[in-house]
């Protein structure tokens, strides 16, 4: 199996899962969320060029991933669509047997949070990123406990979990998304300024930005039903109605963000990752996410 190196015009890979495993890599080393505007698998390629050469075991003949906030700012109220120019386009090679980056765009017309990939020592001279680093925390580097008290270990999703600043919940947002492989995006969301119209006596931490956040699948969502007359189906759609969702909201003292429901069910397979351990030099383990990052 050829080794990827990274999304790049020109960048080959030999299978699907390859391709998936580089493209969710590209979403955490960048701080970025994508979706899969558009494909078409081999079968519906056929149609089109059925004396052209293509393997079936790579399932698909077009795939473009985009921005999260790609796409045409619609009617409603609260869209994260904002034509955001971001794209990665991959293709058939031209004797069908393996993936081609053909088209990257790189830019975004929002802000993007900078992701330093600084390395720190550790016992055993081995050198590990931040991200690894930080995933061996507790157990390489323990902070004192006045530190310890200051700042609060953040343990993961669950109802009740507390979380003192927005980008603490959206680390642990991401973080979440990374260890269950699984794509979400804001389906609702209300800012301190919205919820004070309604509730102006109410305290709040404008420092906090929102007093609401809906965090669901991608495959969350009602099939979107046309209004035209026409015999021809909707052609792609990745709405299938899965329940998975985690609300949050302000607490009582409108000081802190709290996990008030979640349900981590999907109706479609999920992708099962296994915390495998591998030994580093030095005596030091650290998990397959931790490793991966080096």
């Amino acid at each position: 199996m050829s080794q990827a190196t990274g999304f790049r015009v020109g960048a080959e890979f030999s299978s699907y899962s390859e391709l998936h495993r580089e493209y969710r890599r590209y979403q955490r080393d960048n701080s970025v969320q994508m979706w899969t505007r558009h494909s078409r698998t081999i079968e519906a390629q056929r149609r089109r060029a059925p004396k052209r050469p293509m393997n079936d075991a790579l399932k698909f003949a077009e795939i473009d991933y985009v921005c999260n906030h790609g796409g045409a700012m619609g009617p409603r109220a609260r869209t994260n669509k904002m034509k955001c120019a971001c794209v990665i386009k991959v293709r058939l090679s031209a004797d069908g047997d393996k993936f081609v980056v053909k088209e990257m765009n790189e830019s975004h017309n929002h802000t993007v949070p900078q992701v330093k990939a600084e390395h720190t020592h550790q016992p055993g001279g081995v050198f590990v990123s931040a991200a690894a680093s930080d995933c061996q925390h507790s157990a390489l580097s323990p902070t004192p406990s006045d530190a310890r008290a200051a700042m609060p270990q953040v343990t993961g999703f669950r109802v009740g979990a507390e979380f003192s600043s927005y980008s603490e919940l959206h680390r642990e947002y991401r973080r979440y998304q990374r260890d269950n492989s699984v794509q979400m995006w804001t389906r609702h969301s209300r800012t301190i300024k919205a919820q004070r119209r309604r509730a102006p006596k109410r305290p709040m931490n404008d420092a906090l930005k929102f007093a609401e956040i809906d965090y669901a699948c991608i495959h969350g969502g009602k099939l979107y039903k046309t209004k035209r007359s026409g015999k021809r189906p909707i052609q792609r759609t990745n709405k299938i109605k899965c329940p998975c969702v985690i609300k949050v909201r302000l607490s009582a003292d409108g000081d802190k963000f709290v996990v008030k429901q979640m349900n981590e069910s999907h109706n479609h397979t999920v992708p099962q990752v296994k915390a495998e351990h591998t030994h580093q030099p030095g005596g030091v383990f650290v998990s397959a996410a931790a490793s991966d990052c080096q």
